[in-house]
């Protein structure tokens, strides 16, 4: 039991630096550069995450959101 909840621990660990890294990356990117990603990413976004995208597009945090992370990813081939 005590195996399996450190096992969580270091999941949930290792997901939080792999999104802390995939952030940092894309803001390190030029403006013009994470223009073109978003605009490709608004491309692949299924019409329910549509108002939420928009949303966070507005507020310049779409790319942090983990749930069109993959379309970022996608996009960018990381």
């Amino acid at each position: 039991m005590k195996k399996a909840k450190l096992a969580e621990q270091a999941e949930k660990q290792r997901q939080e630096a792999e999104n802390a890294e995939f952030i940092a990356y894309f803001e390190r990117l030029p403006q013009d550069e994470q223009t073109r990603i978003i605009d490709e990413v608004q491309k692949l976004i299924n019409p329910v995450m549509q108002s939420i995208f928009d949303k966070d597009t507005v507020g310049n945090t779409a790319y942090k959101n983990p749930m069109v992370r993959h379309y970022f990813r996608q996009v960018m081939g990381v």
